[in-house]
């Protein structure tokens, strides 16, 4: 991971769930630099090559010609790209990513601030269910692709074997964080003995108790709960939750339904495509 890389990850490293570096991040600014420096080396050749004076003082105005502008590439500000599945210019307050979005649109006038003739973060919303798909194309095709991604760990295993990630723990393992992470949380980003994502965050779920329900207080560890729930089941209560989404009107609370019907065994579907009640 290059100087730059380093830096920005450590900063970003507060409101993700899995942060990744892909594999050909900052791809653009790589090749011009490369670029740059194998102009330098050819005129450092035809300077060590001169044969005249007069060829002596065109290479030499070259190789100055050519330091020059790599020098000037490397004081130009250098975009800092990521791929979320938040918006930050989304600013509808019923989005279920409302969230992130808010969080991104402060953080990033704040980073560019900060970096100022340095780093410029862009951000590039992508839909959550197809970044994976893009990324791996994008890093196939040698398209550009983002310095920093964020993705669920679910998708670590899959984008590592197609090459789209770079290895992280030697650096990880430097950082002063390192020793709190969860060990759990780090062997979810762990593929073949590499750390591919840094855990950070875990988005979290929200679960409304009818307290009178739980004298004991609401349960604690899953073997808790299933004592509970036969306690519940004498008394012919049943715990149940469902997705109650703001989004769309918040016609996700219809999912409750399903959740109850399903959770007795009923179905809304004959097994052959037509609807059964």
């Amino acid at each position: 991971m290059n100087k730059k890389l380093k830096v920005i990850f450590s900063i970003l490293l507060v409101a993700l769930f899995a942060v990744t570096v892909s594999a050909c991040g900052g791809a653009d600014d790589a090749a011009m630099v490369a670029e740059l420096e194998a102009k330098l080396a050819e005129a450092e050749a035809a300077a060590a090559a001169a044969v005249s004076a007069e060829d002596l003082e065109a290479a030499q105005a070259a190789l100055a010609d050519a330091q020059a502008a790599l020098d000037a590439a490397s004081m130009m500000e250098q975009e800092f790209l990521t791929w979320y599945q938040y918006d930050e210019t989304n600013e509808d307050p019923a989005s279920d990513e409302r969230v992130g979005n808010e969080y991104l649109r402060n953080s990033i006038p704040e980073f560019n601030a900060a970096f100022e003739g340095t780093y410029n973060w862009v951000n590039r919303p992508k839909a959550w269910d197809t970044m994976y798909q893009e990324l791996v194309a994008a890093v196939i095709a040698g398209n550009t692709v983002p310095d920093l991604i964020e993705m669920g760990s679910q998708r670590i295993s899959q984008t590592v074997k197609n090459g789209a990630l770079q290895e992280l723990g030697p650096w990880a393992e430097q950082q002063e964080w390192y020793a709190d992470l969860d060990a759990s949380a780090l062997a979810s980003c762990t593929v073949d003995g590499g750390l591919y994502c840094i855990p950070v965050a875990i988005r979290p779920h929200l679960v409304y108790v009818w307290a009178d329900h739980y004298p004991n207080g609401f349960p604690d560890t899953p073997e808790e709960f299933m004592t509970e729930a036969a306690r519940l089941k004498e008394e012919g209560k049943f715990a149940w939750t469902y997705f109650g989404s703001t989004a769309y009107g918040g016609n996700g609370t219809g999912r409750m339904v399903w959740s109850l019907i399903s959770s007795f065994g009923g179905t809304y579907d004959d097994g052959e495509g037509s609807m059964y009640l």
